[in-house]
């Protein structure tokens, strides 16, 4: 397993905590404190029915509501050749 991973800064799949609290607290986002309001959440289903349906009854019994989104598609044209 390598010591560092693109998924250092990722939210719940964050490899250590202490580097998620600190990119945290260079952004000025509280860490400790509660959030007043829950952010938003989109949800892109990728997976299989049932992880997708797992996931978001997961979000759900959390007080989260997910809504399903698109996003645009980023992929560049490939020239023929």
């Amino acid at each position: 397993m390598p010591a560092h991973s693109s998924l250092d800064c990722v939210g719940i799949f964050a490899r250590h905590t202490d580097v998620l609290r600190q990119v945290l607290a260079r952004l000025a986002l509280p860490v400790n404190a509660p959030l007043a309001t829950l952010p938003a959440v989109g949800f892109i289903l990728t997976a299989t029915l049932e992880i997708d349906t797992l996931l978001l009854n997961a979000l759900a019994q959390r007080g989260l509501c997910p809504q399903q989104v698109e996003l645009p598609c980023w992929a560049m044209p490939i020239a023929p050749g």
